[in-house]
């Protein structure tokens, strides 16, 4: 594999009392263990309190909403439909807090991950991990790019199919007296089909462009292994380009799926900013 006498790796083979390369194989592998040990645990304890936290926000939130409703002008509160303030202290509520709120959280939890899987293999093969995050950077900039104003416009469509289809569950439930009178039960039951209908396409054509990034990144990483392996052969011999080859495979396994969930999230937090402007909408007309 790698010099032992140049380095990052000349420091740590200092640092450990210059053992034989199997021990310091083996101490390096107990450290990695042990980071990874100490970051699980950390992130348990922080998303325990981080999603307790806006969890107690959310709530907070959804009553400053029903606060302002209820203050609110008489006639005011007669034009809104009991969908919509139920969407707004509930739904639109929920997203701004647990897709966006929540989402920067797991975002920067996975950021962190990202970043600490390149440190290490940068400390063994600078260059080709280098080229390689740029190259992932560059990919999931573009693809952000491309999904993002479709996204948002999934995410404000979602909103008002779900307030539609609410809209016409509430009208079946308190006109149930009259609609039976009338015999219009197949009226409402297809009009709220329709709009359930319209709604959950939405979600699914909006899930579609969610996980769109996973299957592409799939493609990029065994392009980026391909663009690495080119590289390390015309820089290193051949018992380097094993070593550094498995050494970048299972870095790029492991870094795989956190960079799946940063596009997935982003496109998440896009969509949550929706139900965020709704809140403030609600609260300025209020107030």
């Amino acid at each position: 594999g790698a010099s032992l006498q140049g380095g990052y790796l000349a420091v740590i083979n200092r640092v450990a009392g210059f053992p034989s390369r199997q021990t310091l194989v083996i101490l390096v592998a107990c450290v990695l263990v042990l980071i990874f040990l100490l970051k699980a645990v950390f992130s348990l304890a922080m998303n325990w309190y981080m999603t307790r936290f806006y969890t107690r926000l959310q709530v907070d939130m959804s009553a400053r909403i029903l606060d302002s409703y209820l203050n609110e002008p008489y006639l005011a509160h007669r034009k809104r439909s009991f969908a919509e303030i139920s969407r707004g202290v509930g739904g639109s509520t929920a997203a701004a807090y647990s897709q966006v709120l929540g989402g920067i959280l797991t975002l920067c939890g996975d950021t962190l991950t990202v970043l600490f899987l390149m440190a290490l293999v940068i400390a063994v093969m600078p260059g080709p991990t280098l080229i390689a995050g740029v190259y992932f950077a560059v990919t999931v900039y573009t693809l952000q790019r491309i999904t993002k104003r479709r996204s948002t416009a999934l995410g404000t469509e979602l909103m008002h199919a779900q307030l539609a289809s609410g809209q016409a569950l509430t009208d079946a439930n308190f006109g149930f007296r009259e609609i039976r009178m009338h015999n219009a039960t197949d009226r409402y039951t297809e009009r709220f089909r329709n709009l359930s209908g319209e709604a959950a396409e939405t979600g699914r054509v909006l899930n579609y462009f969610t996980q769109l990034p996973k299957y592409v990144l799939e493609v990029v990483v065994i392009v980026g292994v391909c663009l690495v392996v080119v590289l390390v052969s015309r820089t290193a011999g051949a018992q380097a380009l094993v070593g550094s080859l498995a050494l970048f495979v299972a870095a790029a396994v492991r870094i795989l799926p956190s960079f799946v969930r940063i596009t997935a999230t982003l496109s998440m937090v896009r969509g949550g900013h929706v139900g965020e402007d709704e809140d403030q909408q609600h609260l300025a007309a209020g107030g």
